[in-house]
């Protein structure tokens, strides 16, 4: 196992990936998608501020 994970390391060997994994940021949404969840967001934060 450590030969195969020093080769993987090394770049000398690579797993093509199934099509299940995706690159990290691509699960990210875009700012014109966010903005109105984050605007909904704020208004629920200042909401429970006034409260204390």
């Amino acid at each position: 196992m450590a030969y195969i994970r020093n080769k993987l390391k090394s770049g000398d060997i690579w797993v093509d990936w199934p099509s299940a994994y995706r690159r990290f940021d691509s699960y990210f949404a875009s700012l014109d998608a966010s903005e109105p969840i984050t605007a909904g967001l704020l208004k629920t934060a200042n909401r429970f501020q006034r409260c204390l």
